[in-house]
């Protein structure tokens, strides 16, 4: 297979994902007619979405630096960068080909230790959003949805003892430089201040809007997160809007308004992720120069 070569897998998913975003698109269209609230806004609150892109910001800052411990410093600088550039094209191309760029042109490190990475970072952001999920669920809802911070719960065990088994892999020692308890736990730290800081750009985006309570505003965070799992078009445009207008409906908000801004944070998440990507392209002209050259081979 060549490096510019989409496995089949791929290319399924993403077909099935483009697929399902395009009836996510119909259906909030169909129903609340997002179109007609896009080209009629009245007023934009420039308070609301400067404190959405700081806080997001300082989490794509923090999320590349829970590995700076595990890393010698010309590796960890070459996995900054392939994780930023990766993220940009993952908003703008289809079939997850960020991530393939990512590993195959965007680090100068070998290809098992860019997938290892990649996979370990997917294991820690789930862990750590089933973390803040269930700590939403108890502190806000407590006991009326029991069920629901039961399921949290027991999936949050499988991912303890499951990241516990990554660690402790026969592989690891061979990606990770410095794998300690001390340095270990400095990633879980890292990790779930990060999707804190996401959940803080959330929160403050809806307080401001909305006037909506700390606790609702940050749940909106982890329930877009884990949607973008969900197979997607790039940008995840569709899925997390879905996802986002189904959970205001299940909190007994209003529908139509949340739509609407479902479209505006992810068009601001987009925006800074596109922004980090492009400075990071700019700061690595190397990479840049070799891909080019793997594209006219």
């Amino acid at each position: 297979m060549s490096k510019l070569s989409i496995p089949i897998s791929n290319f399924l998913t993403g077909i099935f994902g483009i697929g399902l975003s395009i009836i996510s698109l119909y259906i909030l269209e169909t129903n609340y007619k997002i179109l007609d609230q896009l080209f009629n806004v009245q007023q934009i609150n420039y308070i609301a979405i400067g404190l959405f892109i700081f806080f997001y910001s300082i989490a794509l800052i923090l999320k590349p630096v829970r590995f700076y411990y595990h890393l010698d410093k010309p590796t960890y600088r070459d996995y900054r960068s392939g994780f930023y550039i990766g993220n940009f094209f993952n908003n703008i191309l289809p079939f997850r080909l960020g991530d393939l760029l990512r590993i195959f042109f965007f680090t100068d490190f070998k290809k098992s230790k860019a997938i290892f990475l990649i996979v370990l970072e997917k294991i820690l952001d789930l862990f750590s959003l089933v973390i803040l999920l269930s700590l939403i669920i108890f502190l806000s809802m407590g006991l009326r949805h029991s069920y629901l911070l039961t399921y949290f719960i027991s999936i949050l065990i499988f991912f303890s003892f499951f990241i516990t088994f990554v660690f402790e892999l026969k592989l690891t020692p061979n990606v990770l430089e410095n794998s300690s308890f001390t340095s270990n736990a400095k990633v879980l730290i890292i990790t779930l201040s990060a999707w804190t800081f996401e959940g803080l750009s959330y929160a403050s985006f809806f307080y401001i809007f909305e006037g909506l309570d700390f606790w609702k505003g940050f749940s909106f965070m982890p329930i877009a997160a884990l949607s973008s799992i969900i197979p997607s078009a790039p940008g995840y445009i569709g899925v997390i809007n879905y996802a986002m207008t189904s959970w205001s409906s299940f909190l007994d908000l209003f529908e139509s308004s949340y739509a609407y801004y479902s479209f505006l944070i992810v068009f601001l998440m987009w925006f800074t992720t596109c922004i980090m990507g492009v400075l990071f392209l700019i700061k690595s002209p190397k990479l840049v120069t070799n891909f080019f050259k793997s594209l006219y081979k």
